[in-house]
This record gives C-alpha cells, structure tokens and sequence, in this order.
C-alpha cells in the first residue's frame, strides 16, 4: 500500500492545472515551448545548453530573468528573433548547439542535456 500511494503522490506532482505537464506528457522538451515565468526539467535542459553557450545560466529549472536574458542572448547569437521564446526554431539551434557542445567544463552535461529534451 505504501508504495501505491507514493506512486499516486508523485504522479500528482507532475499535474498541472489537472493535465500532465508537457515534458511527462509527451517525454520530448523539443515538441513544446517555453518562455519566462515557467519551471520544469525542461528548462533545466534549455540551461544546461545555455551554460555551455555563454557560461552564466545557472541550472535551477526556473526560467527567470537570468535565463530569459541568456535565451535572447543565444537567439540573436543564432540569427533567431530575440523574442525569449523557446519554441521550434530556437529548440532546433538550441540542439544543434548541444549536441555538439566542446566547452570541457560544460559540454557534458550539454550533450546529455540534448539527448534527455529528444534533440
């Protein structure tokens, strides 16, 4: 009984609004968008890309201030609208980006960062 009953509590967890949240939902961060004001482990990965781009983001799931700069940054970086939003065409360079992260202190946790979003 124990066991059910941390399941259901941590199924409950990831409830949102009484819907999934979209990265337990679907299981890929690159099928949805993000944008300032959200938390989730997919803005954990979305930092964790960022940190190898410009070294400051720090990875706390939280897309605040900080990571909204950070995102802007690399969108006009990339030749992208520097709109905040990280929806298909940011996901796309974000990805790309990650996947072939070199930065020593970074790129690990970059690339593994990629794979886990469905890069």
């Amino acid at each position: 009984m124990r066991k059910f009953l941390v399941g259901v509590v941590l199924t409950g967890a990831t409830l949102i609004g009484g819907a999934a949240a979209p990265a337990q939902a679907a299981g890929r961060c690159v099928d949805y968008q993000y944008s300032s004001g959200g938390y989730s482990t997919c803005v954990g990965h979305i930092q964790s890309i960022l940190r190898q781009y410009n070294q400051v983001t720090a990875v706390d799931n939280n897309f605040g201030p900080a990571t909204l700069t950070a995102v802007k940054q690399f969108q006009r970086g990339n030749g992208l609208t520097a709109d905040g939003v990280v929806g298909a065409n940011t996901w796309r360079k974000l990805c790309a980006f990650g996947k072939s992260a070199t930065y020593p202190p970074y790129a690990a946790a970059a690339r593994a960062a990629a794979n886990a979003a469905g890069c």
